[in-house]
């Protein structure tokens, strides 16, 4: 009866570890043009050594209009704000009398065009979108549009190199690519872990934040933190696996081989459970 128990805690209790936890974003705010720093409820503490999940940074491109061609039914020009980047990667999303999402990625030169592949049989569908220039996209559909009214959504998607935590409820979101000033953005998150292996649950998956316009530049010293702390996770790696192989050299008196067993059973554990270790 007492394994029964024992059986039935560690079933009961897999299974509240496994599920989603209920967290909520604070504040989200841009302390240098690459680095974001997102502060979750208080009751949420991230690893201090890996963070698990998937979180992108995504700049909202402003469209300024979007018209259909006075000539050429099948088609709607999209006009920006600001200029398409070189070597960047983008998403068009439809909003209004739109069937197709596209993400594109614009190398060396901005003028090209990105053909549909994916119809899915769908009997209305966007064929094509050309870039004209770093400031227009002519979006082209396979029927003839009655509809004067279009609303899309451009986002760039900004490369996100690491998630880094101090073992608290603050993630820093260290980004390759830089942020501008004055400029909308959006934080996406998902499948994001807690310490303990945890799924976080948020109401939301996109939330939108601004830069300020005294947005600084990241320091150089700054941009090493992140290798610093890698370089730190190894070497404690390296201490723990270096006091077990001492330990596997059994000494002479018993007693001093139980009290280097016990040390190496502490030390791993407490490691294990504190940093997860083996995912």
């Amino acid at each position: 009866m007492n394994q029964f128990k024992i059986l039935f805690t560690i079933f009961i209790s897999s299974m509240f570890m496994s599920s989603a936890y209920a967290a909520t974003i604070e504040n989200i705010q841009a302390v240098d043009n690459q680095t974001v720093k997102v502060a979750v409820s208080s009751d949420v503490t991230f690893s201090d050594v890996k963070v698990y999940g998937d979180v992108k940074i995504l700049r909202d491109i402003e469209i300024s209009s979007a018209t259909k061609d006075p000539s050429n039914s099948k088609k709607v020009t999209l006009n920006l704000a600001s200029d398409l980047v070189a070597n960047s990667s983008y998403s068009l999303i439809w909003v209004i009398w739109a069937e197709w999402n596209i993400d594109f990625d614009i190398g060396k030169t901005v003028s090209w065009e990105i053909t549909n592949t994916n119809t899915y049989n769908e009997t209305k569908i966007i064929e094509k979108i050309s870039i004209v220039n770093s400031k227009t996209i002519d979006v082209y559909y396979n029927y003839d549009i009655a509809e004067w009214l279009f609303e899309f959504k451009l986002l760039s998607d900004l490369t996100v190199e690491s998630l880094y935590s101090k073992w608290n409820n603050i993630l820093d979101v260290n980004l390759s690519t830089t942020m501008e000033k004055s400029s909308s953005y959006i934080l996406m998150i998902s499948n994001l872990e807690n310490i303990d292996g945890v799924v976080l649950d948020f109401a939301e998956s996109l939330y939108d934040f601004t830069t300020n316009s005294s947005l600084v530049e990241k320091s150089a010293s700054e941009e090493n933190i992140t290798d610093v702390i890698a370089e730190n996770s190894w070497a404690l790696n390296s201490n723990i696996e270096e006091v077990s192989l001492k330990a596997a050299k059994t000494p002479e008196a018993w007693a001093e081989t139980w009290f280097v067993m016990l040390l190496t059973f502490l030390l791993s554990s407490f490691y294990f459970f504190r940093n997860k270790l083996s995912k």
